[in-house]
């Protein structure tokens, strides 16, 4: 039986909230691309602001991710009540950056909630995951990083149409 958005109701979520957001944190450390030569054993975690908004897009898309994330995300509930599951989800970031007693940064430039890891940390954290879930993730990761593209990107990249046309016009 299917409900009003096409999807099963025998999906199950095979994961908790916390180990969740926990590897989400992990994840975007590990793929972090910020070097910081005084401390090279550091990589930083970058969750962009609009996070919430990056899920909708990724889960209301016409492609087979939200069955594929149902491993990751409990799909019923973020469907029938996703204001719900969006507030829980604030609450599990917000709980592993005080329960891992983390200083949680805020990069106004770029829009990004930033928390610090070691490399070490990083490499025992992924070790508690089976490669399936890792793959899983890492799919879901990746989807955030490229949908959570900063605002600056995306006005340079209209400036650079815009210039374009403007060349091409004459």
């Amino acid at each position: 039986m299917k409900n009003d958005i096409g999807y099963f109701y025998d999906i199950n979520r095979e994961v908790s909230m916390k180990v969740f957001v926990e590897a989400l944190w992990v994840l975007l450390a590990q793929k972090s691309q910020t070097i910081d030569f005084n401390r090279p054993n550091i990589k930083i975690a970058a969750l962009p602001t609009n996070y919430k908004e990056i899920i909708e897009t990724i889960l209301f898309s016409d492609t087979n991710w939200p069955i594929k994330f149902s491993k990751l995300i409990d799909i019923n509930f973020y469907f029938e009540k996703q204001s719900k599951w969006e507030e829980e989800f604030s609450k599990a970031l917000e709980r592993f950056v005080t329960s891992s007693n983390r200083k949680l940064k805020y990069d106004f430039q770029f829009d990004y909630i930033e928390l610090e890891f070691t490399k070490d940390e990083i490499e025992q954290k992924l070790s508690m995951y089976d490669e399936e879930f890792l793959s899983t993730m890492n799919h879901f990761v990746n989807l955030i990083q490229r949908f959570g593209v900063n605002r600056n990107h995306d006005l340079g990249m209209r400036e650079v149409e815009s210039n374009l046309r403007r060349i091409l016009s004459r």
